[in-house]
């Protein structure tokens, strides 16, 4: 994917792929994010466009990982090689 929209209520941002890891913030529900790479097991680095405010994030940090499950988040647009 190129780009993804969020599905659900506040999906968790992750530091690196994986449920355990930091959460470094959390994206609305209908935001979207260009997504910069993944991985086999359906995670997402993505370039946050839009934090949730009344959560905490880390302000100097635009990156991080999500999990991309369909039913947490949408694909927008794909890339074609």
């Amino acid at each position: 994917p190129a780009e993804i929209e969020v599905t659900t209520e506040g999906l968790k941002v992750h530091s690196v792929p994986g449920n355990d890891a930091p959460v470094i913030g959390v994206v609305l529900q209908g935001s979207k994010h260009k997504v910069l790479e993944g991985d086999e097991w359906q995670w997402m680095q993505i370039e946050v466009s839009r934090w949730d405010e009344t959560q905490y994030h880390v302000t100097n940090q635009n990156r991080g990982w999500v999990y991309g499950k369909p039913g947490l988040v949408r694909v927008v647009s794909r890339r074609w090689w």
